[in-house]
C-alpha cells in the first residue's frame, strides 16, 4: 500500500516545519509527538481500502497577530454533496498539505493541473470524486497553515478571474456529475458561485462589488432565491456589531 502526501513532503519534514515554528506558535515537544501518532492513525485509516483519502483539521496561524485558530475541514451544510460544494464554493479542504492520498489515485486521475492559475486543488478533488474516491475527515489537527495577511487569491482584482475559472470548471465537469448533484442545473450553480463570491466582498467591505455580483447572480436565478444569502450576509454584520458591543461592555468601568 503506497501513500503520497499532496505537497510531496515526508512526515519528518512536516515535523521539522513545526519545530522551526515552535517558539512563535507554542507547539510543544509533546504536541509534536502527538502529531506523529495522529498522522500514523490518519494513514492507517486508508489501509486496505484505496478508494479513500484522509484529510486532517488544521491550525490557522495568523503570523501578524501570532494567534492560532482551529480550523475544521469538511463540506458545508448548505450543499447537497461534496461535488456540489466543490463546484459552487470551491474546495472544502483549506490546504492540500492536510491530505494524504493513495498513490494509485494519482495514477488514475493525474496530478495537479499546473495550467490553472486558480483552483488547482479543487480541480484535483473533483477528478478524484468522479473516479470514486471519497474523503475521510480524521478530525485530528495535523497541519499548521501560516497566514501572512490577505493573499493574492482573495484580492478583489483577482476575483473576476477566480469566478471565470470556477464557472469554466463547472461547465467542463457538469455533464459527468449532473446525476451526483441532485439534478441542480448549471444556472443554479452559477448563481451560487456569484453569490458565494458576493459574500466574500461583503465581509471585506467591498459593497459595490457585492451588489454587482448579486446582480450577476440574478441573471441565473430569481431575487427571491437570494434571500437566504442576503440574510446570511446581514447576519454577519449583526454578529460583528454584537461582538463589539459585548467587548465594549466588558471594558466599561464598574
Amino acid at each position: 500500500f503506497d501513500l503520497s502526501l499532496s505537497d510531496n513532503s515526508s512526515l519528518r519534514s512536516s515535523v521539522e516545519t513545526i519545530q522551526e515554528a515552535e517558539d512563535a506558535s507554542q507547539v510543544s515537544q509533546e504536541q509534536i509527538a502527538l502529531f506523529q501518532q495522529q498522522t500514523l492513525r490518519a494513514v492507517s485509516l486508508l489501509q486496505g481500502d484505496e478508494n479513500y483519502f484522509a484529510v486532517s483539521d488544521l491550525w490557522l496561524w495568523e503570523t501578524e497577530r501570532n494567534v492560532r485558530h482551529h480550523r475544521p475541514q469538511g463540506m458545508h451544510g448548505d450543499y447537497t454533496s461534496p461535488l456540489h460544494h466543490l463546484m459552487a464554493a470551491g474546495s472544502f479542504i483549506h490546504t492540500p498539505s492536510a491530505a494524504v492520498f493513495p498513490r494509485t489515485a494519482f495514477v488514475q486521475v493525474g496530478m495537479f493541473n499546473e495550467i490553472l492559475r486558480f483552483g488547482e486543488d479543487t480541480d484535483l478533488y473533483i477528478r478524484l470524486l468522479i473516479q470514486g474516491y471519497q474523503p475521510v475527515f480524521t478530525r485530528e489537527t495535523l497541519v499548521i497553515r501560516r497566514k501572512h495577511g490577505q493573499g493574492q487569491a482573495i484580492e478583489t482584482k483577482n476575483m473576476d478571474l477566480r469566478i471565470d475559472n470556477r464557472i469554466a470548471t463547472l461547465r467542463k465537469y457538469y455533464p459527468l456529475i449532473r446525476q451526483q448533484i441532485s439534478g441542480l442545473s448549471q444556472d443554479e450553480i452559477i448563481a451560487q458561485i456569484y453569490s458565494q463570491f458576493a459574500t466574500q466582498c461583503y465581509r471585506s467591505q467591498h459593497f459595490l462589488k457585492w451588489m454587482t455580483l448579486l446582480k450577476a447572480s440574478t441573471n441565473h436565478t430569481s431575487w427571491w432565491s437570494l434571500m437566504p444569502r442576503l440574510k446570511h450576509d446581514f447576519g454577519f454584520t449583526a454578529r460583528k456589531i454584537s461582538g463589539l458591543l459585548q467587548r465594549w461592555k466588558a471594558t466599561e468601568p464598574a
